[in-house]
């Protein structure tokens, strides 16, 4: 196991409170409409009264939604035949079989002859040939961090992934395309989540400096979930959250920003602007405040959205923002040069009407 393997992710009570508050002072959970208001209250409660640790290993909805832990395939999908009316007659047997199947992960008893441990070797795989078909770095010299108490690994070649990792290794290839990561200085992503794709995209290009964004709750745990992966790296949250200018020197750091404050991000060089899912959560004016100034500093954007409204009947919000808004806001300074369907390793991204990767250039 490698060292950044075995360092875990910790607690800090006081960095939690400073940033809840923060979060709350700045105005900025006001944004928030619809179920996502109960949503990051709910997240921000349990992250106070339970360890980052029980959260992750009870997979709440607040980290299972920001990608924050890797739950087995199994335990995916179970979880999901709840919401599949269609399943209910059959619901017991489904389950006895996925039950086999998580015990048995090498029993060829699935269609096609295949074994959940083909499953994820195809997985692998695709993702593999996805990077070498568009000339990627490979994801054979990487592995992912078990700093955030994974549920579900797979090895390959004595390298641990998860399907989660795997994905955002896909949407790392898809930038890849259009974007020469090693001519970039910087990458400013709002919404990071756990941190999964920065980590991902650090891996492979460690002199890059990142800009986070986010949520008060989501803020926290990708703070600390990269504090245990990099903790040379980091810049603290405490260092930034009083400063006019965020601008980090050097290279190879990760800056951590609350959404109020996003108007002193300055950075330095070429820079990419990264979103994914997060925007088509908002009303067209609050991502219109954050994509001014993003824009403003940042050469290429890459998106993963959804391509219509849906999302505002999901969550019953006010208003979402969909491509149509984003061409409103962006064309002026910004040329969409790519979109195609997002996609998992396995099957496509679908929810919210769809979901498609996005590649802007500033023009």
């Amino acid at each position: 196991m490698s060292e950044s393997a075995e360092r875990r992710v910790s607690d800090d009570p006081g960095l939690l409170a400073l940033i809840l508050n923060d979060w709350h002072e700045g105005g900025t959970r006001d944004e928030l409409t619809g179920s996502l208001i109960d949503f990051y209250d709910r997240f921000s409660n349990l992250l106070t009264e339970q360890t980052l640790e029980n959260n992750i290993s009870q997979a709440i909805r607040g980290i299972t939604g920001v990608n924050g832990c890797d739950l087995s395939p199994i335990q995916r999908t179970l979880a999901g035949l709840q919401n599949n009316q269609e399943a209910t007659k059959t619901a017991g047997s489904i389950r006895e079989s996925l039950k086999f199947i998580e015990q048995n992960p090498d029993a060829k008893v699935l269609p096609y002859e295949l074994s959940l441990t083909d499953l994820n070797q195809s997985a692998f795989r695709i993702c593999e040939l996805y990077g070498n078909l568009h000339g990627a770095p490979s994801i054979r010299t990487i592995d992912m961090s078990e700093a955030h108490y994974p549920d579900y690994l797979f090895s390959v070649d004595g390298k641990q992934y998860s399907y989660v990792f795997l994905y955002n290794y896909c949407n790392y290839v898809y930038a890849s395309r259009f974007i020469n990561f090693s001519n970039i200085s910087n990458v400013i992503e709002i919404g990071p989540g756990a941190g999964r794709q920065v980590e991902v995209i650090k891996k492979f290009h460690p002199h890059l400096n990142f800009y986070l964004i986010d949520l008060g709750p989501s803020l926290y745990l990708c703070h600390q979930y990269l504090k245990s992966i990099f903790p040379e790296d980091l810049i603290s949250y405490e260092s930034t959250r009083t400063a006019d200018s965020v601008c980090i020197e050097g290279e190879g750091k990760v800056a951590f920003v609350g959404n109020a404050n996003i108007s002193n991000i300055n950075p330095r060089g070429s820079t990419v602007f990264v979103s994914s899912a997060v925007l088509g959560l908002m009303a067209p004016a609050t991502a219109k405040r954050y994509l001014d100034k993003c824009s403003s500093i940042s050469d290429f954007i890459f998106m993963m959205e959804s391509r219509g409204d849906d999302s505002k009947g999901t969550y019953s919000l006010e208003d979402s923002t969909c491509l149509t808004d984003f061409h409103n806001i962006l064309d002026n300074k910004f040329r969409l040069i790519d979109h195609e369907p997002a996609f998992y390793p396995l099957s496509a991204r679908e929810g919210f009407g769809g979901f498609e990767m996005m590649m802007w250039k500033r023009s």
